[in-house]
């Protein structure tokens, strides 16, 4: 079912509206992505080596990992608190200065000495006017987080919950236990959804969305695959006017059955599937759509180049928002493929959307 088919624009009004009452936590591996750009014609050959030295012109410092649904939250208008740890060090003081920028709540931000602030640093290289990325440095935790932080995370946690409308959590890390989100803090977070029913939690894992219990989850097609233990063969595209095939329906179902909550498949260009467990926290069916409790959100089409780049993030930032202030499972599914249409525009960054170009870009997709 198409966007314009799920939401009316004064529906859609609505729930743009109630974003800036909306309180939004967000946990797990917000890391610092470094843009240090680089100009060919100022390098230098370095007279103790022999090697070409760089010259860096520009330094450009953004949340990332976590830090990107961050980044779409606050775009969108959306009260943010963080928690996180990082270490005490410069990356760190970089990273909470981005999060200040833009507005979002630090003060769960825990720091320790013992930690890296996980960071991406990207070489940038400027060359014959074009600028590509040369190189990318990587600064993770390989050790795990350790019990006392653990603990320091799940009392935040413990503070945090009842104030927030909803929890987004970023498990992104994939050496197990070496993240913020713990097999300890994961325990955690699914007795903190079972206990505040009324609050939504979605989850986003690269590596262990099959481990959730009792969340909402968002997974792409290769993460629900891998989880769901799947070794169909991919169908070949819908087309036009068609379902997807019927090994996409089986694993958005298996995955909605293992975790007992919706499930919102991300499918690239294809869209998106919304699964159903087959009865609710309330003993009752969702009704989110046909075919055995699975609909097919078709992608908004986009003109132009693309950059799929956090096109992931800034649909949980949609879906997210949009359920936090009242909308039901298909419509928050649409505002984040509005949202994700947006941000696959703007090439070269980590896009964001705005309420207003969500809106906008809803009248255009009701139009066609």
């Amino acid at each position: 079912m198409s966007v314009a088919a799920t939401l009316t624009e004064a529906r859609l009004k609505r729930i743009l509206a109630r974003f800036k009452s909306r309180r939004v936590l967000v946990v797990g591996d917000i890391y610092l992505d470094r843009y240090v750009h680089l100009d060919k014609r100022l390098s230098e050959v370095s007279l103790e080596t022999g090697l070409e030295a760089h010259q860096v012109v520009r330094i450009e410092n953004a949340p990332g990992h976590g830090g990107t649904v961050i980044n779409n939250l606050r775009a969108l208008g959306v009260p943010t608190w963080a928690l996180c740890v990082i270490g005490a060090d410069g990356h760190g003081q970089d990273l909470t200065q981005a999060l200040k920028d833009r507005g979002v709540r630090i003060e769960a931000v825990l720091q320790s000495a013992a930690r890296f602030t996980p960071a991406y640093i990207k070489l940038i290289l400027h060359a014959n006017g074009k600028a590509r990325e040369i190189t990318r440095l990587d600064v993770k935790n390989r050790k795990p987080m350790g019990p006392a932080w653990e603990a320091r995370v799940i009392q935040t946690l413990r503070k945090l919950v009842p104030r927030m409308d909803a929890v987004i959590v970023a498990d992104q890390t994939e050496e197990r236990n070496c993240g913020v989100i713990t097999t300890r803090v994961r325990m955690e977070l699914q007795r903190l959804s079972r206990a505040h029913p009324k609050k939504f939690f979605l989850v986003d894992s690269r590596m262990r969305i099959g481990e959730y219990r009792d969340v909402l989850v968002k997974p792409n097609e290769k993460e629900a695959r891998r989880a769901a233990g799947a070794t169909e063969k991919m169908g070949a595209k819908a087309g036009q006017g068609t379902s997807l095939d019927s090994a996409r329906h089986q694993i958005a179902r298996k995955m909605a059955a293992r975790v007992g909550r919706p499930v919102f498949m991300t499918l690239g260009e294809d869209g998106m599937l919304l699964a159903e467990p087959k009865a609710s926290r309330n003993g009752r069916d969702l009704e989110v759509g046909l075919q055995n409790g699975v609909r097919h959100m078709p992608a908004i089409k986009v003109k132009g180049p693309l950059d799929i780049c956090g096109a992931g993030d800034s649909t949980t930032a949609g879906i997210v928002a949009a359920l936090a202030s009242g909308a039901s499972l298909p419509e928050a599914a649409a505002v984040g493929q509005l949202v994700a249409s947006i941000t696959i525009q703007q090439l070269g960054t980590t896009g964001t959307a705005t309420a207003t170009q969500v809106l906008k870009r809803f009248r255009e997709t009701a139009r066609r």
